[in-house]
């Protein structure tokens, strides 16, 4: 993953003459959300919960230290794995290195920091997370976990000392509304080259596309006999959207999509028969009805600015999971 554009935790921020009007700006800034000595004790003892959550397959434990998107994936699986054990779980979130970590530029609540950390495994995913605390008496929770695409590339932040204010969902400073990605990625996934949203994104080093994009939709609708149809569809997630701002004028953005599958019977008296995930959480081996899948993915992206209007959204990281299923 490529970092060079970041200030990453640990490194030295750059030295200069005092100059007292800057001296004077960076005294009227808030107060940072946390520092990294605290982020890290933070970090430590909500993977500590989280980790025995996993053990345990206990949702109301992993809800001390997870919320929104991060929750929602991790309680589907609990409910699908005591059905299946066979089903896999989501990776484990480290917290040895904390590689990059940009508190909200806030001094009263709900405070927001993001983070890249990593496992002392170098051969261990980046992820980026997403901690927010809602009242001085309240927990961070984790509300996004992402792993990093492998050839991110993470935009300049701000140093930890200083921080980043969070941007509102709705501004309009980038090439497109924060709040409008998850609705037109997903789009795209459906609709490929026919997506209005088509050229708003990068297709370098999206893995998630070739995943779960047009192609590989054509092609499980392409497994199933003429007896069983196959929609795909898509809406924005219920997860908060959250926009920092880079040193470029950009914006690192996490939002949530579902990707949603609905299969049918196309003739009658025929039957769908789901199986793995989807069958442990529908409690469903065939049915006549059909299946409703929705899947939620956690997205990180890079919104540049909107001076650019060449420049394409890049993905920086997703996590993907099942999290509800239903006749």
């Amino acid at each position: 993953m490529l970092l060079g554009g970041c200030t990453s935790v640990g490194a030295p921020e750059p030295a200069s003459a005092s100059d007292p009007a800057v001296d004077a700006a960076v005294a009227d800034l808030p107060a940072v959300a946390v520092t990294v000595p605290q982020f890290r004790h933070i970090l430590t003892e909500a993977v500590a919960t989280i980790d025995e959550a996993d053990q345990k397959r206990d949702a109301s434990l992993a809800a001390e230290r997870l919320a929104g998107p991060a929750l929602a994936e991790r309680t589907a699986f609990y409910t699908a794995v005591s059905r299946d054990s066979s089903i896999e779980a989501p990776h484990p979130i480290p917290d040895d290195n904390v590689r990059i970590m940009v508190p909200e530029q806030r001094d009263s609540w709900p405070r927001t920091v993001f983070a890249v950390v990593q496992s002392n495994d170098a051969t261990d995913p980046y992820f980026g997370l997403v901690l927010i605390q809602d009242t001085p008496r309240d927990n961070y929770l984790v509300h996004y976990a992402v792993q990093l695409e492998p050839e991110a590339d993470i935009p300049g932040l701000a140093p930890p000392s200083i921080g980043s204010p969070r941007v509102a969902a709705d501004n309009k400073l980038g090439v497109v509304a924060p709040e409008e990605l998850a609705d037109d990625y997903g789009d795209l996934l459906i609709n490929g080259e026919d997506s209005p949203a088509y050229d708003l994104f990068d297709p370098e080093n999206d893995t998630l596309r070739t995943a779960i994009g047009q192609q590989a939709k054509n092609d499980q609708r392409a497994k199933l006999p003429s007896t069983a149809s196959l929609v795909f569809s898509h809406q924005q997630g219920d997860g908060e959207v959250v926009s920092f701002g880079t040193v470029d004028g950009g914006q690192l953005v996490a939002t949530q999509l579902y990707d949603i599958e609905t299969i049918r019977p196309a003739e009658q008296g025929a039957a769908i028969n789901p199986s793995g995930a989807v069958a442990a959480l529908s409690g469903k081996t065939q049915t006549t009805s059909g299946i409703v899948a929705t899947y939620g993915v956690q997205l990180l992206f890079y919104l540049p600015p909107g001076a650019d209007e060449k420049a394409q959204v890049q993905l920086l990281g997703f996590s993907q999971g099942l999290i509800s299923a239903t006749e």
